[in-house]
């Protein structure tokens, strides 16, 4: 057997079988030490592909390591793999491939059309990186390369973001939909409460994938929620957990979600280990309900193995349960988050600060469609309407600042303690009848990032709760409530965004 290790990631293969190799690493912090592996298998490709070459791929991918994610090499394997089997395919040489040549090229120019367009962009930018490796032959040129795109890097990347992004009225409906669902027994607290998460930390399946239950805090002094998770990303090989603040209506579901999981799932492991449970763990059990199903989860108390179990058990799940036609993914989530701090004003530098990208690049694609005025195509099957594509706020305000006119305040009254609370302006010259609740989903609402909005939040709560109770005859004024809520709660995630922009700003 041969060993390798690049950073803290091990490399292992047969010395009879070189072509087929392993790569795992132990991440996460101390005591909570996670393995994540990969096996590679390229022994089939021997077959039309001379073994020398394939031998420098393979160290080039494993080197790959230093600059990138695992899984973002499992993906550049998956690529080789499909270009040199599409070649193969579409019989385009009568004996092995030896080397990236002429020859090469232009047997991928003819036949493009079957090639994955991301197989083409990894032997190009490996090539853009070392030129002058063996694995090419001499005189190659980057003009040389197949470039049959009729958009630029840029632009496909604007457009997949225009795709994919939802508008604010989308988000809400969706959440409002879910406490439906919830609501009629429909949906399980882990979908509904993951619902409410997603449109509110805006992390990656992996992120989600990996939060415990000991990462949900409760402040209960000060009734404040709180939860710690790893922000997964690339060019980072054990990043630390990020603490993010939660709105106390969703810091009560998860805590719901929490006793759900000990209940459900609390036996399969001591009670000193309840702790390590993941938040939202895998259902699958055996058929005598002592173990997870697979070997992994079991090990690691209930993670999923990948983020694919993620995707499929609460995204896709959701999605199902609500019939929704809209793509509802973690990438959807993220873009229309960007999108809209952009048109805040928030730079690409910002952005990747709330987004917890490894550079600004990915950002830039943001704030190209705020500049352009690109944001009115976002989710345009959705909604015809002009508003319902531009986020609800368009500014933000301190409460010191100084107001446009003494009709233009917006207070609400704290029932608990009789205090009257400044908690934005109104960008029209007086402010409605139903003023707070109604500002929250208006486009002239400008609210006070440094408010406390979570006492609207409590006051439509215990609305919803009071309408819910009165039954039936009630329910459209549920629905009402319901929606408010889920205005007032993206405003207030909109607020803590904007203010880890300002400490971005001044670190």
């Amino acid at each position: 057997m041969t060993y390798q290790t690049v950073g803290n990631t091990n490399i292992v293969w047969s010395d009879n079988e070189p072509l087929v190799w392993t790569m795992s690493e132990e991440f996460g912090e101390k005591g909570e030490r996670l393995t994540r592996s990969h096996r590679f298998n390229w022994s089939s490709l021997r077959e039309f592909v001379d073994e020398p070459l394939l031998m420098l791929l393979r160290d080039e991918l494993i080197n790959r390591r230093h600059n990138i994610a695992l899984n973002s090499i499992k993906g550049d394997s998956q690529s080789w793999l499909g270009l040199f089997r599409a070649l193969h395919k579409h019989q385009c040489y009568e004996r092995k491939i030896t080397q990236i040549d002429w020859q090469f090229l232009a047997a991928l120019q003819t036949i493009h059309t079957h090639i994955a367009k991301s197989s083409i962009y990894v032997v190009k930018s490996f090539f853009q990186r070392n030129p002058e490796s063996e694995i090419f032959s001499n005189g190659l040129q980057l003009s040389d390369f197949p470039n049959y795109a009729q958009k630029g890097i840029g632009g496909k990347n604007i457009s997949k973001v225009l795709s994919t992004a939802l508008t604010r009225s989308a988000c809400v409906e969706v959440l409002a939909r879910c406490h439906e669902a919830y609501s009629d027994g429909k949906m399980d607290i882990g979908l509904y409460s993951f619902a409410n998460l997603a449109f509110t930390v805006y992390v990656r399946p992996e992120s989600y994938r990996l939060i415990r239950l000991g990462d949900l805090k409760h402040d209960t002094k000060n009734d404040r929620f709180g939860i710690w998770i790893y922000p997964v990303k690339q060019h980072v090989a054990a990043a630390s957990k990020i603490y993010y603040d939660l709105p106390s209506s969703v810091g009560l579901l998860l805590l719901k979600q929490r006793m759900d999981v000990i209940l459900k799932y609390g036996h399969l492991v001591t009670t000193e280990d309840h702790h390590k449970l993941a938040l939202f763990p895998a259902n699958a059990l055996n058929s005598s309900k002592t173990a997870w199903q697979g070997k992994y989860t079991n090990e690691n108390f209930g993670l999923h193995r990948n983020s694919a179990g993620i995707i499929q058990c609460y995204f896709a799940a959701i999605k199902s349960k609500l019939q929704l036609t809209l793509g509802l993914t973690a990438t959807a989530l993220r873009h229309t988050i960007a999108t809209q701090l952009a048109l805040h004003g928030c730079s690409a530098k910002t952005i990747q600060a709330v987004l917890k990208h490894a550079s600004d690049k990915t950002c830039r694609k943001y704030v190209d469609i705020a500049f352009h005025g690109l944001i009115h195509e976002l989710s345009d099957a959705l909604h015809p309407a002009f508003n319902a594509h531009l986020p609800v706020i368009k500014m933000f305000r301190t409460k010191d600042d100084a107001l446009n006119s003494a009709e233009s305040a917006i207070f609400s009254e704290d029932i608990t303690t009789g205090e009257t609370i400044f908690q934005g302006e109104c960008g029209k010259q007086i402010r409605c009848e139903h003023a707070p609740f109604t500002c929250y989903g208006c486009s002239k609402f400008i609210p006070c990032f440094d408010a406390d909005h979570e006492l609207n939040l409590n006051i439509v709560t215990r609305e919803i709760d009071d309408f819910s109770n009165a039954g039936q005859p009630y329910k459209a004024m549920v629905d009402r409530w319901t929606r408010v809520k889920y205005d007032i709660q993206m405003v207030i995630s909109a607020c803590k965004l904007y203010q880890a922009r300002l400490q971005q700003d001044m670190s």
